[in-house]
């Protein structure tokens, strides 16, 4: 797990361990910070608590091309993924009339997906927030109307950037 610093351009640093610097004090907890951008008027810093991650359970993921106006539970074993048909071009399935079309995508290797939840939302944007893992996933499936997913996905070739970052910063022979 990474743990970044924030300082006071509001940029963040991956460190071995948290720290600030400047005149803040509310980041030395432990975590995982994102701060505001270089900049902007935020102040507040987002913390993942990595204490939460070890009692959080792997669950299928699905990643649907809609928003829904709602927050909760969902009973998606028990209506949704029944409904899930396997085709010859991947996965198939209705959603609230419209035809889904689905393939599973995996997480990069040596990366984990995660599903946070925020028990407490802030008062304002200076505040921090924090979040708990609520679940993992090592793959997911991708959701899109009426045609299947393609490796043109911006998704998709998002989850390729690991694999170029590396070869970028590799040492040259």
């Amino acid at each position: 797990m990474r743990v970044a610093q924030c300082c006071q351009s509001r940029t963040c640093h991956e460190l071995p361990k948290p720290a600030c610097c400047g005149t803040e004090t509310s980041c030395t907890r432990p975590g995982i910070w994102e701060c505001g951008m270089a900049g902007s008027l935020a102040s507040s810093c987002v913390r993942v608590d990595p204490r939460s991650l070890s009692g959080a359970v792997s669950e299928p993921m699905h990643l649907l091309p809609c928003q829904i106006q709602r927050e909760g539970a969902a009973n998606v074993k028990g209506y949704f993924a029944p409904a899930v048909k396997d085709r010859e071009g991947g996965k198939e399935v209705s959603f609230r009339g419209r035809t889904l079309k689905g393939q599973e995508v995996s997480v990069p290797s040596g990366y984990m997906g995660v599903v946070l939840r925020e028990d407490q939302k802030p008062c304002s944007e200076e505040e921090d927030r924090l979040f708990t893992v609520k679940s993992t996933f090592r793959s997911f499936t991708q959701w899109n109307l009426e045609t299947p997913p393609s490796a043109d996905d911006v998704l998709i070739m998002s989850l390729i950037w690991p694999k170029i970052a590396a070869a970028i910063h590799a040492p040259v022979e």
